[in-house]
């Protein structure tokens, strides 16, 4: 990002207008690509088969995710947990 002089990842490609969707700093900036400069490709940062998404979620939803699909109890707990605080 040459307006910071610093670097995020590109989250989603050009739209009509040249402006990418840039993850930078724990948000989603759009930039125009003459904003940017590529310092490395994907294909060299990160191995074929790769899971892009665990960078953009936060590794506490994802163990949770995790935890929902194998039928935790502790997570089942949780969840109703927060449904009752968000009731009353």
């Amino acid at each position: 990002l040459l307006d910071h002089d610093d670097f995020g990842i590109i989250y989603k490609e050009k739209d009509n207008f040249y402006n990418v969707v840039v993850y930078y700093n724990g948000e989603f900036v759009e930039v125009n690509v003459k904003r940017i400069t590529l310092e490395v490709a994907a294909k060299e940062l990160y191995p074929e088969g790769y899971d892009l998404n665990t960078l953009f979620v936060d590794y506490k939803e994802r163990k949770m995710q995790h935890d929902i699909e194998r039928g935790s109890k502790k997570a089942l707990r949780k969840i109703q947990k927060e449904i009752r605080k968000n009731r009353g």
